[in-house]
């Protein structure tokens, strides 16, 4: 009986290192045993515009929203509120606005989540956000100012 029990736990550990792994290559943060989804705070500056996400490229599973918000002059923060998208080990996050695109890599696929962005000159139009994997010319999910 002893031979069975230490066979099982030299088949179960390599296993569920290989779940964790696989969990955390979808985005999903493991500490500890413990699944850890993204909660950034709310920032404290002026809100100055939000859109909520929609499916986009035949994804169904997209939702949450985005808020931007002014800290200071050309400082500002993109937040992506609620947000939960298709799993893919990498995500990126294109910022489209009157001032160019600003491309910020999102560290995870689930949560609330602060990004920083600094644009020089007057405060710009707020077009739209994409979701897309890195390279990939579709996007996964878009939120239209």
């Amino acid at each position: 009986m002893q031979g069975v029990k230490s066979l099982n736990y030299k088949i179960i550990i390599p296993i569920l290192t290989i779940c964790f792994g696989l969990l955390q290559g979808c985005g999903l943060n493991i500490k500890n045993g413990s699944l850890i989804v993204p909660n950034d705070p709310i920032p404290n500056g002026t809100s100055l515009d939000s859109a909520t996400f929609s499916a986009a490229s035949g994804q169904s599973d997209v939702t949450g929203f985005t808020t931007i918000y002014l800290l200071s002059p050309q400082n500002y923060i993109v937040r992506l509120d609620s947000i939960s998208f298709p799993a893919e080990t990498t995500l990126q996050m294109n910022i489209v606005t009157s001032a160019g695109s600003f491309v910020r890599s999102l560290r995870s696929n689930f949560g609330s989540q602060n990004y920083s962005l600094n644009i020089v000159g007057p405060q710009p139009t707020w077009i739209r956000i994409e979701i897309r994997e890195p390279g990939a010319q579709q996007n996964y999910a878009i939120a239209i100012f």
